[in-house]
């Protein structure tokens, strides 16, 4: 799904010389290149190379060649493409690793949980502004869905980390937040039929295939048009100012007052394993409930609750081991795309009954209303199947080694104060 990005452009020279010995005898080839950035074209280049292959019985007298050509330019063996690829983005002022959708921060368990939940809220603001050019370009839809998740995750910061922040301050930007959200539904929506393009045709017989190039066709403009509006509103002066008060927000280091924020002031991992705690009970006692006749709109809402427990295991994951804490990811992970799965059928085929209800008078539609109907009996196919592997996926869940790693969780740090007392 992820799309290749032109960042930079480079010129390479490359040159092959025969290696000679005092008869004028081939020996052995150097191959050398030189690298330059395009926009620097005469300049010197900044980095050079040579790779050499000696003819079969001359291993020796090249290996000697290498000795002397080493010794007259300050070189740096380079075995992989690897660290070449590093060398050429170093000097282009591009940082290889400067962008990832994962959490990583390092917490200190000891500090006031208002100082760290901001530093929460920092790194989802920074991953916001970094997907905003993507979105904007219509380079790929995982621009949009990163946006989107760090979107969630600062909610749920403000949500579930309760008596923290000033709640005035906070039913605001939350409002805020759910207001991008929503004008990103729709366009994720269309975004996710066209990456499953593929799949539906896949789907259906050859005889009921025509009529969805026309149907993705509208999917297409319809998504267009989405996008062009959403993307007016990353340059309107009101989101602009938005971010900016928010940004400054998050910056802020006075402490709200104690009658408003009344936990502000206590211990990171006070907070952190209070938080979880009441998370993870909250996802156990809702996915017990969960039976054959259980409303998808009651699945989508364990799924949610799964999303702020995952993100509150990763906010919080550096003040915890990661032996206990990483099990519980990959199975809450599990249950998240079981869950994800189920959404999307629902969502897919709530989408697909409104055009066949759009159709019912128009006899033209006929054939397309006749492959709607084919999908949607598929994708209900789809679901149920899901439905059904969700019990064992949640008992994989809900079992006694994830529930003994989350008692390891919430006790270690009791555990290592009455060792260290000891």
């Amino acid at each position: 799904m992820r799309a290749f990005i032109k960042l930079c452009v480079f010129t390479t020279i490359s040159q092959t010389f025969n290696i000679l010995d005092g008869q004028d005898k081939t020996i052995g080839t150097l191959f050398s290149e030189s690298w330059h950035l395009a926009e620097d074209q005469g300049q010197n280049p900044f980095c050079q190379g040579y790779a050499l292959k000696p003819l079969k019985g001359f291993s020796n007298e090249v290996a000697e060649f290498e000795t002397w050509l080493s010794s007259q330019y300050e070189s740096r063996k380079i075995v992989e493409y690897r660290d070449l690829y590093l060398i050429l983005m170093k000097e282009a002022g591009l940082n290889v690793k400067g962008y990832s959708s994962k959490i990583h921060l390092q917490l200190d368990e000891h500090a006031m949980i208002h100082e760290n939940a901001r530093r929460m809220l920092q790194s989802t603001f920074t991953l916001v502004k970094q997907n905003e050019t993507g979105i904007s370009r219509d380079i790929d839809t995982e621009f949009l869905h990163d946006y989107r998740v760090a979107i969630r995750r600062s909610r749920s910061v403000l949500i579930l980390l309760k008596g923290v922040f000033n709640p005035e301050e906070t039913a605001y930007f939350l409002n805020a937040f759910k207001d991008i959200g929503e004008r990103t539904n729709e366009l994720r929506d269309m975004d996710v039929y066209l990456l499953h393009q593929t799949t539906y045709f896949g789907y259906l017989p050859p005889v009921l295939q025509p009529p969805l190039k026309e149907f993705f066709s509208e999917i297409t403009a319809k998504r267009n048009k989405l996008h062009k509006e959403f993307c007016s509103h990353l340059a309107s002066a009101k989101y602009r100012s938005f971010l900016k008060e928010w940004n400054e927000w998050i910056n802020k280091e006075e402490l709200p007052s104690q009658e408003k924020a009344p936990n502000a002031t206590l211990a990171t991992s006070t907070i952190a394993e209070a938080t979880i705690k009441k998370a993870w009970k909250k996802v156990i006692r809702d996915g017990r409930k969960i039976g054959r006749k259980t409303t998808d709109k009651e699945l989508h809402t364990l799924r949610i609750d799964c999303k702020k427990l995952r993100y509150l295991l990763e906010f919080f994951s550096s003040i915890f081991p990661n032996k206990t804490i990483a099990p519980i990811i990959r199975q809450l992970k599990e249950l998240q795309e079981n869950l994800g799965n189920f959404t999307d059928f629902s969502v897919q085929i709530s989408f697909l009954e409104k055009r066949l209800v759009l159709m019912e008078t128009e006899k033209k539609h006929t054939l397309l209303a006749a492959t709607t109907g084919g999908l949607i009996a598929i994708l209900y196919q789809k679901q149920e199947e899901t439905r059904r592997k969700f019990h064992d996926t949640f008992r994989g869940f809900d079992d006694e080694q994830t529930a003994k790693f989350m008692h390891e969780l919430l006790t270690f740090r009791k555990e290592n104060e009455n060792n260290s007392t000891l």
